[in-house]
């Protein structure tokens, strides 16, 4: 009879399949909850079950319960359970579950982007903190294309490690607004051979935001009549936004929208250079335009040297300013006398003046766009007549001086001879 049972025990328990719900092994993020359910068909009667971890790993139990258990995982450590299945056999029934930890809690992270500029070598880092287990590796992916990075990691006490890799590149104009990705990959070894290995990768976008500044452009009209109004704008492309400052000889100007200025009822100072200096984080750009104010000759201004009252075969200049563009013609007139005179700058000589050129004179001031007349008066008094004997001893002296000097000279003879006396009288009444 012991016989028979010894050999009914062995039918029984291979008729009883056990199984559990999770293929082989199971992954579960480090502090993460596993749960297992184990289960046994062709038991004749209610089979028990029992978990427990291989070698007394460390976990945390939360519940069993009818082959059923909940677990969390304590240690960096991959834990093997086993469940024992009793169905009136003498030897439990087992199947095991292995349970791989690792630890990847968070995307990686990208630093380094806050001041990437045009045509500057740049560095970014991306970073992935906490990793268990440490066999990683990172691509760059920069537009559609795979590009190398440096990489480094670093073992922390927790028994976790920091991996770190830079890219470097140098970015273009064209970079802006495109993508570069950081993509980390763990390796987590979950049996014999490469094959088995399990990978959990996790991302890091980065959208380049270049500060960069482009070259200015003004625009607006430049050739402008008196009395127009004046609006000039000055665009630069760049990022951050560009930041314009309009200047004229050094003095800042005031600027409706920062970047246009408008000047109403414009007048000649306001010909000349324009400046427009454009600002960001990646530096400045500067631009300049002439604006030309045309309009009819204006502020005349008419001087006469050295006198306009003289004597007698003396020179005169007659000097004639104008705001004038285009550049004025100047003609000087003396109705019925001399021929009309013409100057390119306003400057007028006139030659051994007698007391004929005494009179009214005209200057007109002409371009395309209008005209203006200035008229002044010359005076020419007739030089006093002296004789002949006496003018070589003036020399260089002033008539008045020479007068007084021979008229001392012969008061001193004047009771020497009958042709002093004369002389005094003469020179007396020349006085």
């Amino acid at each position: 009879m012991l016989a028979l049972w010894a050999m009914i025990v062995p039918l029984l328990a291979s008729s009883v399949v056990v199984q559990i719900d999770k293929p082989d092994p199971v992954l579960v993020e480090f502090g993460g909850t596993v749960d297992l359910n184990c289960t046994a068909t062709g038991c004749p009667e209610q089979p028990s079950f029992t978990w427990r971890p291989v070698d007394d790993k460390p976990f945390k139990l939360i519940k069993e319960e009818n082959g059923f258990v909940s677990f969390k995982s304590q240690a960096l450590t991959n834990i093997e359970m086993v469940c024992s299945v009793m169905c009136n056999q003498t030897r439990p029934l087992t199947r095991k579950r292995k349970i791989v930890v690792y630890s990847f809690p968070s995307d990686p992270e990208i630093s380094g982007e806050d001041n990437l500029t045009v045509g500057v070598k740049q560095t970014v880092t991306c970073t992935a903190r906490n990793l268990y287990p440490d066999e990683v590796s990172v691509e760059w992916v920069h537009g559609n294309m795979s590009v190398e990075g440096r990489n480094f990691i670093h073992k922390e006490q927790a028994g976790t490690s920091t991996v770190s890799s830079k890219y470097i590149f140098t970015p273009t104009a064209l970079d802006n607004g495109g993508n570069i990705t950081c993509k980390v990959i763990q390796i987590i070894p979950a049996g014999h051979g490469k094959s088995s290995n399990i990978t959990r990768t996790r991302s890091a976008p980065l959208t380049v935001n270049l500060n960069y500044l482009r070259n200015i452009i003004i625009s607006g009209e430049q050739n402008l009549t008196i009395g127009k109004t004046l609006s000039l704008t000055c665009n630069s492309d760049g990022n951050p936004l560009p930041v314009p400052v309009w200047t004229k000889a050094g003095k800042v100007l005031d600027s409706t929208n920062i970047s246009t200025i408008v000047i109403t009822n414009i007048t000649w100072s306001h010909a000349g250079q324009y400046d427009c200096e454009a600002n960001n984080t990646a530096g400045s750009v500067k631009s300049s335009v002439t604006v030309i104010i045309q309009g009819p000759p204006g502020g005349t201004q008419v001087s006469v040297s050295p006198s306009a009252e003289m004597l007698s075969g003396q020179n005169v200049t007659i000097s004639c300013t104008a705001l004038s563009f285009p550049p004025a013609t100047f003609t000087l007139f003396r109705q019925g006398h001399r021929q009309p005179l013409q100057s390119g700058d306003g400057t007028f000589h006139l030659l051994h003046l007698t007391h004929e050129d005494t009179g009214l004179y005209l200057i007109n001031i002409t371009n395309h766009l209008g005209y203006v007349m200035e008229t002044f008066q010359l005076s020419v008094a007739s030089s006093p007549v002296l004789p002949a004997a006496v003018l070589p001893t003036v020399g260089s002296a002033s008539l008045l001086t020479a007068l007084v000097l021979l008229l001392r000279f012969l008061r001193s003879r004047k009771h020497s001879n009958d042709i002093g006396n004369g002389m005094v009288d003469i020179v007396e009444n020349a006085l």
